[in-house]
């Protein structure tokens, strides 16, 4: 299956042959590279935001056919969406290889105008972390051995370290935010509320998760 990247179309399913959506016209081909498989979570028009399993059919051999992850920011005209978005995608590209965090090449972030829409899409394509997040494996297992209690929270401030010696800081840290792949490592995900530290932002964080003072 190739799905339409375009968030108004009314139907998103298209044939693996296809080289235009059947429905609306846009180009399955993103930027004669990327091909969405299928979103990752049910695409919510009250959400800001899209995300997708992406097969890779770039030009670098390594990369040919490999799984990655897109995300879009849909509403281009909201000015703090689009400066967040746009610090998430300067700081993953900043942090490149840095362990723990997912990895986008330097042109992982672009824009796009899908056919008969109003607006672009933004663009971030990143690493696709293999594994399940902590809250659904904590869901799944209820408890933990203190020794890996331990080792999860030493990979946790390692990769904490590495993102506070730049002067950034996450600001939603959580379960669901923390991936567990099958090597057992850790990896921190999500970084759209990423900001410096000590500059004034928009209040960010999850309910039951963000310091109070947050």
């Amino acid at each position: 299956m190739s799905y339409c990247i375009n968030p108004q179309c009314k139907k998103r399913d298209n044939p693996d042959a296809a080289g235009n959506c059947q429905t609306c016209g846009t180009a399955l081909l993103i930027c004669d590279r990327y091909r969405i498989i299928k979103p990752v979570r049910s695409p919510n028009p009250a959400l800001p935001t899209d995300i997708f399993e992406v097969a890779d059919w770039g030009t670098d051999d390594g990369d040919w056919g490999t799984v990655k992850v897109l995300k879009t920011l849909k509403h281009a005209h909201n000015v703090n969406l689009v400066r967040s978005f746009k610090q998430e995608a300067r700081v993953l590209i900043w942090l490149a290889g840095t362990s723990g965090i997912p990895a986008v090449a330097p042109d992982g972030f672009f824009a796009i105008k899908p056919h008969n829409l109003s607006q672009k899409l933004f663009c971030l394509v990143m690493e696709k972390i293999a594994g399940v997040n902590l809250l659904e494996f904590l869901n799944k297992n209820q408890y933990i051995s203190q020794t890996i209690a331990f080792d999860w929270l030493e990979q946790l401030t390692n990769i904490l370290h590495n993102i506070h010696k730049y002067n950034l800081v996450h600001r939603d840290l959580k379960p669901s935010n923390l991936m567990l792949k099958p090597d057992r490592k850790l990896a921190l995900i999500d970084f759209g509320a990423i900001a410096e530290a000590g500059i004034n932002t928009t209040p960010a964080g999850s309910s039951g998760y963000a310091a109070p003072e947050q």
